[in-house]
């Protein structure tokens, strides 16, 4: 899907649970695996990937995280976007 095609009420949740509880685009590279540049894009619905792909781990990651559920970061685990490991 092309950039500005993205799911904006997603995006827009998210956008306010990051400034409702205090936390960085970073947090949310950690959790999901998607690198920090791809969420960053994404919010600011710029981003030229799969954007299907990182709207529904963004509305996994939101609903875990609004059920008090906290993913630990697996440093070796693949990105669920491109499927390999994050350079971090």
């Amino acid at each position: 899907m092309p950039a500005g095609d993205s799911d904006q009420s997603i995006a827009s949740e998210v956008r306010a649970y990051l400034k409702l509880h205090k936390l960085l685009q970073t947090t949310i590279s950690a959790e999901t695996r998607i690198s920090q540049s791809a969420i960053s894009q994404w919010l600011a619905n710029k981003y030229d990937g799969n954007n299907d792909k990182i709207d529904a781990v963004m509305r996994k990651w939101l609903s875990a995280r609004k059920a008090g559920i906290v993913a630990k970061p697996d440093p070796g685990a693949p990105s669920p976007v491109s499927g390999s490991p994050r350079a971090n």
